[in-house]
């Protein structure tokens, strides 16, 4: 919820502060969208889902979205190509994420979701 026109946006889970985000089931790719969507200069304050208010409401939604579109991009070309998880995990870059928060707990798990469900999308 945007509330105008102090510029605050409370966004629950679809932004993260300061930590790597925890995909689960969600689809992924509405989830950039809506991202990309959300892009604002007037954005004063953002007040996530868990954890403090962004330091840098901007920032902290870039980043959620870079990382959803990384996972995206690197999952979906594993899928496109047949390429297996481990092996198209293992060789991925994760370096930009790698030193977030909960990244040890949350990245193999994310990246194997989202895994699962581009190739669910490339059956459809």
């Amino acid at each position: 919820m945007l509330v105008l026109p102090d510029g605050v946006l409370f966004s629950g889970d679809i932004i993260f502060e300061g930590r790597l985000p925890f995909v689960g089931d969600a689809d992924t790719q509405r989830w950039a969208e809506a991202l990309e969507g959300m892009q604002t200069e007037g954005l004063k304050a953002l007040i996530p889902g868990h954890g403090p208010a962004a330091s840098d409401p901007n920032q902290a939604l870039a980043d959620t979205r870079e990382y959803i579109l990384y996972l995206r991009e690197v999952m979906g070309a594993a899928v496109e190509e047949w390429i297996d998880f481990d092996e198209a995990y293992d060789e991925a870059d994760w370096s930009r994420f790698e030193n977030l928060p909960a990244f040890e707990e949350a990245n193999r798990v994310n990246a194997y979701a989202v895994y699962l469900s581009m190739t669910n999308e490339t059956l459809q």
